[in-house]
């Protein structure tokens, strides 16, 4: 009966490989997710939204583009676009360097708090084992037939 159990245990944590309860909550959005799942339906809306924003940047830069006088298809709006392009790559890099700095700050101030916080360690000192008496010297003497040893 324990067998048959464990059987059916293992089977079923099998099937947990691609995270379904993060799918199903919505908690992580995995690449993964299958479709009915609260997670597949917000990594669908973010993908949207994402490619809206994208969208809408090309738009722009497009619009920035022609204002200088460039025609589409030219050399010289195609390296305007390569610019634009550049500046708005550097500046995500800059910013996401910030946001990296910032959590590391964040974190650091934490566990400064954290050990500010705690109580001092005090080291309990380590109980000492008296040593075996060390016999230095031994002497036996004879009476008769019975001897006597004397260790000091």
């Amino acid at each position: 009966m324990k067998a048959w159990i464990a059987v059916v245990a293992a089977l079923i944590l099998a099937g947990c490989a691609n995270h379904p309860l993060d799918c199903a909550t919505g908690l992580i959005a995995w690449d993964d997710c299958l479709p009915g799942t609260k997670g597949y339906a917000i990594r669908q809306e973010s993908l949207k939204n994402l490619a809206a924003t994208q969208q809408q940047q090309s738009n722009t830069d497009d619009a920035q583009c022609q204002s200088y006088g460039a025609k589409p298809g030219t050399d010289a709006y195609v390296n305007c676009r390569v610019q634009l392009n550049r500046i708005s790559t550097e500046q995500q890099s800059q910013q996401s360097a910030q946001r990296q700095q910032a959590i590391q700050t964040m974190m650091l101030n934490q566990q400064s708090q954290q050990n500010q916080q705690q109580k001092p360690y005090v080291v309990q000192p380590v109980p000492q084992i008296a040593p075996a008496p060390v016999q230095t010297h031994c002497t036996t003497n004879a009476i008769g037939k019975t001897a006597h040893t004397n260790c000091q």
